[in-house]
């Protein structure tokens, strides 16, 4: 039995479709989780953060908030869900940089009302 051009055709476009999709989902549970996370985040950093340049409150940040982005992620999706673990690597990525920015905009503007942060 062979494979006609026009079937090819139409697997690839449904690969394409539900890669798509698949993006899409990924990003809003990112978007769940980071907003989920940032105030334990917060909670974890704020004391050590006001000290700390941008550039290494940033990676402060990141470092902070890994245990907590795996904990709620795992939360979120339980232990049955439809994402390949190439997509849940993703959204972790994704909420990581949501919540390194979330916190950093926080502290930005936090520092200029209470405290002055490190040139």
């Amino acid at each position: 039995m062979q494979v006609s051009q026009g079937d090819t055709a139409l697997k690839k476009w449904l690969q394409i479709l539900r890669d798509r999709t698949m993006l899409r989902q990924t990003k809003r549970q990112a978007l769940t989780i980071a907003n989920e996370s940032q105030r334990a985040v917060w909670d974890r950093v704020q004391k050590s953060i006001y000290t700390m340049p941008v550039s290494e409150a940033r990676g402060y940040v990141r470092a902070r908030s890994a245990a907590v982005i795996r904990d709620q992620t795992s939360q979120l999706l339980g232990k049955r869900h439809h994402f390949s673990e190439r997509m849940v690597t993703e959204m972790q990525r994704l909420a990581t940089e949501r919540v390194i920015h979330l916190v950093l905009v926080e502290l930005l503007s936090s520092s200029t009302r209470n405290r002055r942060l490190a040139a």
